[in-house]
């Protein structure tokens, strides 16, 4: 998990619902924030059907050349310029913005940013696009997206996506409905079974909208099975999930999942997040290829809101 700032002392997260929390909403006394991870890989993790719902997530486009700062409260956003050249073609949601012109821009109790139901404090950062760092962190108004591009020649195109917990967990309760109402009776563990032949190093990222592969060293595996459907991940380095006959529904708590076989001569390894697994393969320290299985189970289990004091 990347670190934040923490200068708010109330936050809301999501957690899976387990025997032991016995209440959907539980107070802690703690100082703490939860922040979920930001990596240079990450893609947009949040569903069609939120990112479509006004002022419950924010997604951020903007040219970066070196140091800036966006401030994000629930009806007005801020930039503060700090090193080259200013940011150009800013989008907020779709709305265009000319920070350098008109450095602080507030919308009606109408059309928020943010809904004013919704708690800053359990926000989400994904970096869809960008070559540098993006880092959420707060001040006593709201929330700061520090864009990092400093060491690099010119600008770069940077896409961010916020969500929060409030909504994520408003999503994984529905998720878990719409399974229910299918056939009447709780949701079935989601099976993961990859069987491939590896010479070196790989690995394979699974978000609920798209599964990919990358190749590390040695030579690219040719035919992997993943759930029994042929995949060659060489020609097709990342596919929807449908298209091979299964789906990951949105707001599958993924960080919940369990390698429960592997197979293979090396390491398999198992990472996981909110919102993405990442299963590694090394097979570098002997030589030719091995075969290599891994099976991966997920629970389906609602996710429910947690405010840490």
């Amino acid at each position: 998990m990347k670190e934040h700032e923490m200068t708010h002392n109330v936050s809301s997260a999501c957690f899976s619902s387990s025997p032991f929390h016995s209440s959907p909403v539980r107070r802690l006394p703690l100082i703490l924030i939860l922040f979920f991870s930001v990596g240079s890989e990450s893609a947009a993790t949040a569903s069609d059907d939120i990112t479509a719902q006004s002022g419950t997530s924010l997604h951020i486009l903007a040219n970066i050349d070196g140091t800036d700062q966006l401030h994000i409260s629930h009806r007005a956003v801020r930039w503060k310029h700090g090193s080259w050249a200013w940011p150009t073609h800013v989008e907020i949601n779709g709305q265009p913005w000319s920070p350098r012109q008109q450095q602080t821009l507030q919308v009606g109790s109408d059309s928020p940013f943010v809904q004013s139901h919704i708690r800053l404090a359990g926000a989400t950062i994904n970096k869809i696009q960008g070559r540098g760092q993006v880092r959420l962190g707060y001040d006593a108004n709201g929330l700061i997206v520090r864009f990092d591009d400093e060491g690099h020649n010119g600008s770069a195109r940077y896409e961010v996506l916020i969500t929060f917990a409030d909504q994520i967990c408003k999503q994984s309760k529905q998720m878990i409905q719409d399974l229910t109402s299918e056939t009447g009776l709780p949701p079935k563990p989601l099976e993961l079974n990859i069987q491939t032949k590896i010479d070196g190093a790989d690995a394979i990222h699974i978000d609920s909208d798209k599964v990919k592969w990358t190749h590390y060293e040695s030579s690219w595996p040719r035919k992997v099975t993943l759930n029994d459907q042929n995949w060659d991940p060489y020609a097709e380095p990342v596919f929807k999930p449908e298209s091979k006959g299964f789906f990951i529904p949105a707001g599958l708590n993924l960080s919940a999942a369990e390698l429960v076989e592997k197979k293979g001569r090396g390491a398999v390894q198992l990472l996981k997040s909110d919102d993405r697994l990442t299963i590694r393969f090394d097979d570098r320290h002997a030589p030719g290829s091995d075969h290599y299985t891994a099976q991966v189970r997920i629970p389906i289990s609602q996710l429910w809101p947690v405010e840490i004091r």
